[in-house]
């Protein structure tokens, strides 16, 4: 039955499902998983029953003789990859943004630090020019 455990793992990568992830679903461990899908312990009739519970796409024909589509529609599997083709499309668009985003951010911030220290200067100036003023308004009063 080495087909079918080809067959079982091209299921999980389509549906992006870990091993374990999948024999979780199961009444069976993760070791008995394992030893049929990776290693040479035969698989089971409960392990395929359970694939096909859980995937109900998947087409029986196929998963157990290789034979025909590997799911019952087409159309759902062109879906899927119209969906994923948006999500990869979507996170391109995503991570764009997100690039202008921090180009535009990083600006601003430093025309902020720019205004700031400019800012500070003018206020130093003017406390420096209050200080002159008091001296001299002190020296004024004390001259008459």
């Amino acid at each position: 039955m080495l087909g079918v455990r080809s067959r079982i793992l091209q299921i999980l990568e389509l549906y992006q499902v870990s091993l374990s992830g999948f024999a979780s679903k199961t009444p069976l461990t993760y070791h008995q998983v394992y030893a049929m899908v990776k290693q040479s312990q035969p698989v089971s009739s409960v392990l395929i029953t359970s694939l096909l519970q859980h995937f109900e796409e998947v087409s029986p024909h196929w998963l157990n003789l290789g034979v025909g589509p590997m799911l019952k529609n087409y159309s759902t599997m062109n879906e899927i990859k119209e969906f994923e083709h948006a999500l990869e499309k979507q996170n391109s668009q995503k991570n764009e943004v997100q690039g202008e985003l921090v180009v535009l951010l990083t600006d601003i911030n430093q025309k902020l630090l720019k205004e700031r220290e400019q800012l500070l200067q003018v206020l130093q100036e003017q406390a420096a020019q209050l200080q002159q003023l008091s001296k001299q308004a002190k020296k004024a009063s004390q001259a008459d």
